[in-house]
């Protein structure tokens, strides 16, 4: 996105791929708020502080299978070893931030600290992080207020626009995949009537099978079907995938090596070093 302007009613808004216009427009974009709302012609206050934080994935032994728990870290932080599909994962870290957050990788220091955690909570534990640990790592976009040491851990739905013009909202410290109430709450502020609320669909084939929206194997693998998330990032799926895409979208070979590529680039963002 290039641009957000309000006029005649409505918000338009630049892409590279062209003009778009909306009736209201809703901000969540997570720890980049700050910036799409500085893409508005009329300036507006901070929204967000962020704070770093990174998982770790591994492998336990089958009597742990899909048992999990939550404790509090030494620093007085939630701390938790969840299942994970066929693994396990442990979290948080947690720091303050101002990275910027398209950089944000998971860190060997995170990795160790992890590891002392897990090791204080669960002290003995048999497990496996495999050749390569993966994990993840990224930015919380918690509400700015500085009078905090870190932000303030309230949801917030801020107000954007004018009090007269189309809705403009933005949400900090919040979410909409994990809370109901929170998307109910958007709606409500952006004005959408009950009657326009629909259910998601229920997908009759597979994730990703004659998807429109499916243009490169990153799409497939990582936000249709998930498989990044598996325990080996996705690798027991990429050259099938790849082909199968080749054929649905007449690549060529060197297309298809590239995709392959472009989706290893995107594997190594979710892998600690080996140290």
């Amino acid at each position: 996105m290039i641009g957000i302007r309000e006029a005649d009613g409505l918000w338009h808004l630049e892409t590279e791929g062209g003009a778009l216009s909306a009736r209201a427009l809703a901000n969540l974009a997570g720890p980049w708020i700050d910036g799409v709302a500085a893409l508005d012609t009329e300036p507006h206050a901070r929204m967000v502080n962020t704070t770093r934080g990174a998982h770790l994935v591994m492998s336990l032994p089958e009597r742990f299978r899909g048992h999990g728990i939550m404790t509090m870290s030494g620093l007085d932080h939630p701390f938790y070893c969840f299942p994970w599909r066929d693994r396990h994962f442990i979290g948080p870290t947690e720091v303050s931030s101002t990275e910027d957050p398209d950089t944000v990788r998971p860190e060997t220091s995170e990795k160790h600290e992890l590891l002392a955690n897990l090791d204080r909570q669960l002290p003995g534990l048999d497990f496996d992080l495999g050749e390569t640990p993966i994990g993840w790592a990224g930015l919380r976009p918690l509400t700015h207020e500085p009078s905090t040491m870190m932000a303030a851990r309230m949801r917030i739905i801020h107000s954007l626009g004018r009090r007269t013009g189309p809705k403009f909202v933005a949400l900090t410290n919040g979410s909409i995949g994990a809370h109901a109430i929170t998307a109910t709450d958007l709606a409500n502020a952006i004005g959408l009537s009950s009657a326009n609320r629909h259910t998601p669909p229920v997908l009759a084939h597979a994730p990703g099978q004659g998807d429109a929206h499916v243009r490169h194997l990153t799409d497939l693998l990582w936000r249709r079907e998930g498989s990044i998330w598996d325990g080996d990032a996705g690798e027991a799926q990429v050259s099938q995938a790849a082909t199968a895409l080749a054929q649905q979208l007449g690549w060529d070979e060197a297309r298809r090596k590239a995709e392959i590529a472009a989706f290893r680039s995107e594997q190594a963002k979710m892998r600690y070093a080996v140290n």
